[in-house]
């Protein structure tokens, strides 16, 4: 089956990682979540904590619990902080969809060259290659939205301390 592996590049490109480096490097782009959003966060002892808001600074890392209190960690005991949206994933499987399929199919119809005039519904290049670039984006924005729902979008921050694996530290 040739789909398998065309999914599996699809499910797997939808995904971030973020080394934050040695503490002291600074926030870093991971360093604020929106409100909202709800965030993992894995302890160097493998023990998981949900949180609704993160901020990644220099010395800790602070969040807001699920039942609303701010809480923090010093960043040596933090081994990442992970979030997976499922919307976040279906707009981007949908886009990366509609424009690789869209310029496939484009690009086939221009390529096809014009009709025999004497067809039932002769089309020019160029129009079998918008009416490619159209059915082909349609069509390839419904699969990236489906491959995107089920795969989702995962931003990752590697928070490296003392407990974290070196090869991870910038």
């Amino acid at each position: 089956m040739r789909i398998v592996p065309i999914l599996t590049l699809l499910l797997a490109g939808c995904s971030s990682t973020l080394h934050m480096g040695r503490p002291g490097a600074g926030a870093g782009p991971c360093g604020f979540s929106h409100a909202g959003e709800r965030w993992t966060i894995e302890l160097a002892d493998g023990s998981l904590v949900r949180a609704r808001q993160v901020a990644i600074g220099v010395q800790e890392v602070v969040f807001r619990d699920e039942q609303g209190f701010d809480r923090s960690f010093p960043r040596t005991v933090v081994r990442e902080v992970r979030n997976r949206s499922t919307a976040r994933g279906a707009l981007k499987g949908m886009g990366g969809g509609a424009l690789a399929s869209g310029a496939a199919f484009g690009l086939l119809g221009l390529r096809s060259g014009d009709d025999d005039p004497n067809q039932w519904i002769p089309l020019s290049a160029e129009q079998k290659g918008a009416l490619g670039l159209i059915m082909g984006g349609a069509l390839g924005g419904i699969l990236g939205l489906l491959g995107g729902i089920a795969g989702g979008d995962t931003k990752r921050c590697i928070v490296a301390g003392p407990t974290a694996d070196p090869a991870l530290l910038d």
